[in-house]
């Protein structure tokens, strides 16, 4: 198969597991706006910029890990592949553990001393398992990329996202904001459910055997790759939550980050083509360089620079235009903050380049 090919193939099948993940999300946000409130919701955004900053810790790099050498591996040492997939599953199981006890210890602390919300305590602990099912899923996700089975990583996305619609809406209207906690948890929880007998297909389609025992050979890796993915991804992850938390910590603070939790949906949506676009090019680059076709490579990187940039500008004009009704859509309280998507997007367009490689 080609390259453009190969590439397009990948787009298809990742922009319809990815859009459909991507509107069921933001249908969700919406609802949950409507259904908690401006005040209440910036306490989710709150919760979920420190669940996402302890994944990040908890996931230690290990689903770009995989996705990388997997990516380069799989057709020339099957053995290594069955070693390093081990690997990183019994790594994500371990970090993922260590950091839901460091969140359960630690939530009254958190909630005390940074959030200003003693009350979101109970909620913290409650959502701790989250770290754990979140590197899980991480690390299949990765594998799968790696062997880019984007047809499986669709149908995981698309069955993630019809999970969470009714669990969400289902959970905060019985439940509040612990519900929307709980809804997180179980979304995560399906996709884990479908990601585990995908990889598993995809192992043995590839003649690939799991290597629990001789994992420990491959630890190197660990060093030389997960550990500065992971400090890079910890760095963007702490200045959202170190912004978000000074913005909690304002009068009214709160009410604020709930304006701005729905105006980053609107990003979410924006990034959706250069994040789409890298999850297809990324694979693609690490085997081409793996094989040492330097032609294909610089080819795949100028379509996905030059496909992220043409569609991401369009987007993000019409996105601008449209940003005062869209936030209306989440609550007549919203509609205030009609001139932040324009700042966020502007913000978002100008950081593409790092995005898309």
């Amino acid at each position: 198969m080609s390259l453009l090919k190969r590439f397009t193939h990948g787009v298809v099948w990742t922009v319809l597991g990815t859009a459909g993940a991507r509107l069921f999300s933001l249908a969700v946000a919406v609802a949950l706006a409507r259904l908690l409130g401006q005040k209440v919701f910036g306490e989710l955004a709150m919760l979920q910029s420190t669940f996402g900053l302890g994944s990040v810790l908890a996931g230690f790099g290990l689903g770009l890990t995989a996705t990388k050498h997997l990516a380069e591996l799989r057709h020339k040492d099957p053995r290594r592949c069955g070693r390093l997939i081990a690997l990183v599953l019994l790594t994500a199981a371990v970090t993922g553990g260590l950091a839901t006890l460091a969140c359960l210890a630690a939530a009254p602390w958190l909630a005390a001393s940074f959030l200003q919300a003693p009350h979101l305590a109970f909620v913290l602990r409650l959502g701790s398992p989250l770290l754990l099912v979140s590197a899980l899923l991480g690390v299949y996700t990765g594998c799968l990329t790696g062997f880019m089975a984007f047809r499986a990583i669709a149908c995981l996305n698309l069955g993630q996202g019809l999970a969470s619609v009714p669990l969400s809406l289902i959970l905060v209207y019985l439940a509040g904001l612990p519900g929307a906690v709980l809804a997180l948890i179980f979304s995560a929880l399906a996709g884990l459910l479908l990601a585990v007998p995908a990889l598993r297909r995809e192992c043995r389609a590839s003649g690939i055997l799991l290597d629990y025992r001789g994992c420990l050979q491959e630890r190197r890796t660990l060093v030389d790759f997960s550990l500065p993915a992971v400090l890079t991804g910890v760095l963007v992850s702490l200045a959202t939550w170190i912004s978000y938390t000074l913005l909690a910590r304002q009068p009214g603070g709160y009410a604020e980050l709930g304006l701005f939790h729905a105006a980053s949906k609107l990003q979410v949506v924006l990034m959706f083509i250069p994040h789409t676009l890298s999850l297809v090019t990324g694979p693609l680059l690490a085997e081409i360089y793996g094989n040492r076709h330097r032609a294909d490579f610089v080819q795949a990187a100028n379509l996905n620079l030059k496909a992220a940039w043409s569609l991401t500008l369009l987007a993000g004009f019409l996105l601008i235009g449209a940003s005062p009704w869209l936030m209306g859509v989440f609550g007549p309280a919203f509609r205030q903050g009609r001139t932040i998507p324009a700042v966020i997007i502007t913000a978002a367009v100008l950081n593409l380049a790092g995005n898309t490689m």
